[in-house]
C-alpha cells in the first residue's frame, strides 16, 4: 500500500457526497465506477456489493467483505441554520435559495438511486440528472444524537450510500489478481527514464543495470506525477484518530460553511472500533502557515461537535495527502488520464474510490475501446501479509499495545 493510500481514512464514495454538487459529472462518474466494480470485479469473493433482481444497489453483510455494511448518515443544515446567516438580508435570502437548491438535488438524486435499475445503460446519466420531480421528504429524518453538539432544529438527517471500506483487504485482493495475471512487483527499482523505440519502450533505472521492455507504460505514482504533469496539485487534509471510538455512527455533517463540515467513520481494530475524523479543511502542500491555521480550526471543529471530545484518552492528528488535477483555482475530484506520448500515459484516480473505473478506461484506451475480460481467480494466494495496514490502524494498534 502506498504512503498516500495508507493515509486515507477509508471512506468509499458511491456518490452521496457529490450529489450536492452542481457539476453532474462527478456523481455520474461514481455511478459508472460502482457499475464497473459489480461488472468487472465480481470474481472477488470478498466483494460484498451487488445488484438485486431489480437492479437496486445492495450490500451483503460479510466479516471479510470489502465494505462495512453500516450506513453513513448525512447530517445536513436546514434553511434556518446559522451558517446561512448574513448581516445583509438580501445576501442571506440568496444563501438560503442556493442551499435549498443543493438540498433538493441531494434528496432527488438519492431517491432516484434507491429506486433505479442500475443494470440500465443510461443509469449514471439518469441519476446524476435527477431534478426536482424526484424530490420528496419521505426519507428525511429528525436528528436525535445526545452526544453531539447540534441544534436538532437546524439540521435534518438522511441515510447515504457511501460506506466505510476495509482498505487492506481490497488492496490484497487486487494484488492477488495482479500476480495471477502474470504481474510482477519490483519494489527496489528506482525509475530513471523511458526511451521510446518504434514498437516498444525501454525503461531505465537509477539503481539497477537491468532494463525493462514494454509496449505501453502507465505512470500511477501519486505525488511523483508532479515531475511529469504540470497541472497537478497536492493538498494536505487533517485526520484525527481516536480510541476508543468517540461516536457510534458513521456520520457526515454538511453545511454551507466548508470550515464547519466534519465527517466521522468507524473502523475495526480486532474486537472493537476506533474513530477516524475528517473535514472539508485542506491546504496546499508546503504552505506551513496555512497548515497551522487548518490544524487549529480542525481541532476546534472537533471539540465543538463531539461532546465527549475531552474525555477520550487517545487523540492523534496526522495530515493525509490528496493528489488532484487542477485548472486555475478549481479542484477536480474526477480521475484523469494524461497522454504523455503514444506509448505512455500518467493516471490519477482523483479518489481511491474512482480507481476501478479508471482501470477499465485505461484498458479500453490501450485495446481499441474493447471492454475488459471477465477474469476468474483460480486460487487464493493470501497476500494480506504483503500489504501494510492503514496509518490510522497502526496508530491504534501501537497505542493498544502500550496500555495492554
Amino acid at each position: 500500500m502506498s504512503k498516500s493510500s495508507s493515509d486515507q481514512h477509508g471512506w468509499f464514495h458511491i456518490g452521496s457526497l457529490y450529489a450536492f454538487l452542481d457539476n453532474n459529472n462527478y456523481l455520474k462518474g461514481l455511478i459508472k465506477n460502482t457499475k464497473d466494480i459489480i461488472t468487472y470485479y465480481s470474481h472477488f469473493e470478498n466483494l460484498n456489493m451487488y445488484l438485486d433482481k431489480n437492479g437496486f444497489l445492495k450490500f451483503k453483510k460479510k466479516n471479510n467483505g470489502w465494505f462495512q455494511t453500516k450506513d453513513v448518515k448525512y447530517l445536513i443544515a436546514s434553511r434556518n441554520n446559522k451558517d446561512l446567516d448574513d448581516k445583509h438580508i438580501f445576501k442571506k435570502i440568496k444563501n438560503i435559495f442556493a442551499w435549498e437548491k443543493k438540498i433538493k438535488k441531494f434528496i432527488s438524486r438519492h431517491n432516484t438511486l434507491r429506486t433505479h435499475n442500475l443494470n440500465k445503460h443510461e443509469s449514471p446519466t439518469t441519476i446524476s440528472n435527477s431534478n426536482y420531480f424526484n424530490y420528496n421528504k419521505k426519507r428525511i429524518l429528525k436528528p436525535n444524537f445526545s452526544n453531539l453538539f447540534i441544534n436538532k432544529d437546524e439540521f435534518f438527517l438522511m441515510n447515504g450510500f457511501d460506506k466505510p471500506m476495509r482498505s487492506k483487504l481490497i488492496y490484497a485482493d487486487l494484488l492477488e489478481s495482479f500476480y495471477l495475471n502474470r504481474g510482477k512487483c519490483l519494489l527496489s527499482y528506482t525509475f530513471s527514464k523511458i526511451i521510446e523505440k518504434k514498437n516498444y519502450c525501454e525503461l531505465n533505472f537509477k539503481n539497477k543495470k537491468k532494463k525493462i521492455f514494454s509496449k505501453k507504460v502507465i505512470f500511477a505514482n501519486g505525488t511523483g506525477l508532479k515531475k511529469l504533469v504540470k497541472d497537478i496539485s497536492i493538498y494536505e487534509s487533517p485526520l484525527m484518530v481516536t480510541y476508543p471510538k468517540i461516536f457510534n455512527k458513521n456520520i457526515v455533517k454538511l453545511t454551507p460553511n466548508n470550515n464547519n463540515t466534519i465527517n466521522h467513520f468507524l473502523h475495526e481494530s480486532q474486537n472493537d472500533f476506533y474513530s477516524v475524523i475528517g473535514s472539508g479543511l485542506s491546504c496546499k502542500l508546503g504552505d506551513n502557515k496555512d497548515k497551522a491555521r487548518v490544524l487549529k480550526k480542525f481541532k476546534n471543529t472537533c471539540r465543538l461537535f463531539f461532546k465527549n471530545f475531552d474525555k477520550i484518552d487517545f487523540k492523534k492528528i496526522y495530515f493525509g495527502k490528496k493528489v488532484e488535477f487542477t485548472k486555475k483555482t478549481k479542484r477536480n475530484y474526477d480521475f484523469k488520464i494524461f497522454e504523455l506520448s503514444k506509448k505512455s500515459v500518467a493516471v490519477l484516480p482523483g479518489k481511491f474510490s474512482m480507481s476501478f473505473n479508471l482501470a477499465t478506461n485505461i484498458y479500453r484506451r490501450f485495446n481499441n475501446q474493447q471492454d475488459p475480460p471477465l477474469l476468474r481467480l483460480k486460487k487464493n494466494l493470501r497476500l494480506s501479509k504483503d500489504i501494510s495496514n492503514t496509518r490510522h490502524y497502526k496508530m491504534v494498534k501501537k497505542y493498544k499495545s502500550k496500555i495492554s
